[in-house]
């Protein structure tokens, strides 16, 4: 059984009918799907296929199932023995405390819960889509 929604590699992501991955998305939600969700998903399929064109050799996975607590990641993506851990918030305009914690938290739990992840980095990154861009000078 997958952990994952969707689990593909980044040449196969680029290459799947994004509304074949919406369908896959929606078939493996047990839940109602709301309009939000289902935009949401619209909205980081959309981002993705833009962002990650040229990162090579990447593999990444839609709502990912946490180990220990069984929350889902949006989107995890695998890259050079890094693991990226994507919290999109659709249509934020800001980067609240609570995005951030869950992002950290979502990371702790690969980290010290998922035994493919204890020796490689994590790192979360924070999406709000309609938030300025953060500078970190």
């Amino acid at each position: 059984m997958s952990r994952a929604y969707y689990s593909a590699s980044l040449d196969k992501f680029l290459n799947d009918d994004s509304d074949s991955i919406l369908g896959e998305l929606t078939r493996k939600h047990q839940f109602a799907l709301e309009d939000l969700q289902r935009n949401a998903w619209i909205s980081q399929v959309e981002i993705l296929k833009n962002e990650l064109a040229n990162l090579p050799r990447a593999h990444l996975a839609f709502e990912y199932a946490t180990p220990r607590m069984g929350k889902r990641v949006d989107v995890v993506i695998l890259y050079s023995n890094v693991v990226f851990v994507l919290e999109f918030k659709v249509g934020e305009k800001s980067y609240p405390n609570s995005a951030l914690e869950q992002g950290l938290d979502y990371s702790v739990d690969l980290k010290n819960f998922h035994e493919q992840s204890h020796y490689r980095s994590i790192v979360p990154i924070i999406i709000a889509t309609e938030a300025p861009a953060m500078n970190h000078e």
